[in-house]
Order: structure tokens, then sequence, then C-alpha cells
């Protein structure tokens, strides 16, 4: 039974040191939240700034560039010109 006495004293002692490290732990974590809201509320709005310059960018050149009237066919290159000397490789 000297036990049972001993581990209450223990027990009570482990109790009050363990509600402190509970109170410590929850502000840790309270601070952690909030750094992470503040980062993630951060990137939110760069990443709306980046895309607002994106789409001006987008809008200005589209303003700025009309189509013409009859495009003039593009030059075709020879893509078959170094195909050959693959082929040969690999056989």
């Amino acid at each position: 039974m000297t036990q049972g006495v001993s581990n209450r004293d223990n027990n009570g002692a482990g109790a009050a040191k363990s509600a402190a490290d509970k109170a410590v732990t929850k502000e840790a974590r309270a601070r952690d939240a909030e750094l992470a809201m503040a980062e993630y509320r951060a990137e939110g709005r760069a990443m709306l700034a980046k895309t607002e310059r994106l789409r001006a960018l987008r809008l200005a050149k589209a303003a700025g560039q009309a189509p013409p009237a009859e495009a003039p066919p593009a030059e075709k290159k020879d893509k078959k010109k170094g195909r050959g000397k693959q082929r040969d490789k690999g056989r």
C-alpha cells in the first residue's frame, strides 16, 4: 500500500507538470497555426497579384496586335532532314 500512496504523490506532481506541458504545447500549436495562416494568405495575395499582372499583359498584347486580314502561309521546315540518321543508327 505504500506504493499506492507514493504513486498518488507522484501522479499529483506529474499531473501538474503534464498540464503545464499541455498548455505550452497548445500555445506553440496556436502560434504555428497563426504563422501557417499568414503564409497561406500571403501566397494567395501573391497568386492574385501574379494573375492580375499576367491578365493585364495578355489583354494589352491582344489589344495591341490585330490579326492580319490574310496571313501569308508559313514556310515549312524540312522535318525529315535529321531523322534518317537516327533510323540508320538504330539498325
